[in-house]
């Protein structure tokens, strides 16, 4: 049975109950399978035009093998034959959104500062941090 709270999906093919997961390793298996990145597999899947039967194939390979060693690559796409590609998709999506949950938006609409400070943050004014103190003095360090 699949638990939502560690981030799997019931999908129901025929009389098969199946459960996906998107961990580090289905991801990291999708990415190789298809030379794509998590983001880039994220944006495809969201322009339903442009999506492709490959991609679902690989998505749901990858999301069944933690629960379903014994389902390859073309057994997963007879079940997108037998299941139908927009349920797939769909059972896909839930998945996806339970293992990677969006991060909630500030309360107050403000944008979030990166975490961690993107290159160029400084310490700020008056830094006692030690190398903030040498390039004051104008010695190298090691001297």
């Amino acid at each position: 049975m699949a638990n939502r709270n560690r981030g799997e999906v019931g999908f129901t093919v025929g009389e098969r109950s199946l459960t996906l997961h998107f961990g580090a390793n289905a991801i990291a298996e999708a990415e190789t399978l298809l030379d794509k990145g998590i983001g880039e597999l994220l944006l495809g899947l969201g322009d339903k035009s442009a999506v492709r039967i490959g991609t679902l194939r690989a998505l749901l390979w990858a999301a069944l093998r933690r629960r379903h060693a014994d389902i390859d690559l073309l057994k997963a796409g007879d079940l997108i034959d037998e299941a139908g590609a927009v349920a797939a998709g769909v059972a896909i999506s839930e998945a996806i959104t339970a293992a990677l949950p969006a991060l909630p938006a500030p309360e107050d609409g403000a944008e979030r500062e990166p975490n961690p400070p993107g290159p160029g943050a400084s310490t700020g004014d008056g830094s006692t941090a030690i190398s903030s103190r040498q390039a004051s003095t104008g010695r190298r360090s090691g001297r």
